[in-house]
């Protein structure tokens, strides 16, 4: 980045100019799963704003290689990462999530990024354009959600739930953003099944929503993890009621709760 400064009719002004000389090469985040088709493995990697995707495709060992008729499965299999796809994005990624969609090309994973301050992207392989399509975007920046609030330590982060229902995503430190996605089977069968498909090919997510974790006591939120085994998502969060730190453990100790 550069700073200009000079006068202007007696005024003074500055700009900033940034340039970006090197692209990242440093592995913030990383996920895998079959995105850009169903029978490949892909390993989906974030380089602060650089958004990588590879292909696992099998390797001829050496061993394996000068191999004889006889023992050609004698060699260890191997595995390279074949750079498929990247695109530079206008903003760092926060945190990736893979989701299969129930109603949106179920064979093929979809993609979520979350970017600084609470903003959450879900995309999907598009097989017609061989490029990244989004799904949907959404926005949760606005006065009352940040209470007051201008700047946070912590960026926004992301589950998905292990039934691919929902995902839910942890912003502001204090509040929890759900998007559910649209079920496989609608509840209404008194719509034309064609009606319906096409409704749930528009719509794959529903509209999201906020929870207040205050209004049930719950503050000051370390952790947040879905649990397996529930017919319904469910969330087990780790909370601080009342903080402390190294000076106090004397007189406090042992704050955390679920």
């Amino acid at each position: 980045s550069i700073g200009i400064f000079h006068k202007v009719c007696g005024a003074q002004m500055s700009y900033g100019v940034f340039n970006q000389l090197v692209a990242p090469s440093g592995v913030e985040h990383c996920v895998y799963g079959h995105f850009i088709s169903p029978s490949a493995l892909n390993l989906i990697v974030a380089k602060t704003s650089l958004l990588e995707i590879y292909t696992v495709v099998p390797s001829v060992s050496p061993a394996s290689a000068t191999a004889t008729e006889n023992d050609k499965g004698a060699g260890a299999a191997a595995y390279r990462l074949q750079l498929t796809y990247q695109t530079q994005l206008y903003g760092n990624i926060e945190a990736l999530g893979v989701t299969r969609l129930p109603v949106y090309n179920s064979e093929t994973d979809s993609l979520l990024l979350t970017f600084r301050d609470a903003k959450i992207s879900v995309m999907h392989w598009d097989q017609n354009t061989q490029d990244l399509a989004v799904i949907s975007m959404h926005y949760y920046e606005n006065d009352k959600l940040k209470e007051g609030f201008e700047g946070y330590v912590k960026p926004p982060q992301l589950l998905v739930d292990t039934k691919n229902c929902c995902a839910v995503m942890l912003i502001f430190d204090t509040k929890l953003v759900v998007l559910p996605f649209t079920p496989s089977l609608m509840l209404d069968m008194d719509i034309d099944v064609a009606e319906r498909e096409s409704e749930r090919q528009r719509r794959p997510i529903q509209p999201s929503f906020v929870i207040d974790p205050k209004t049930m006591g719950i503050v000051n939120i370390k952790d947040i993890v879905f649990l397996h085994g529930y017919n319904e998502p469910t969330l087990l969060i780790l909370y601080e009621p009342q903080q402390t730190w190294a000076g106090r453990t004397a007189l406090s100790q042992n704050t955390c709760a679920v």
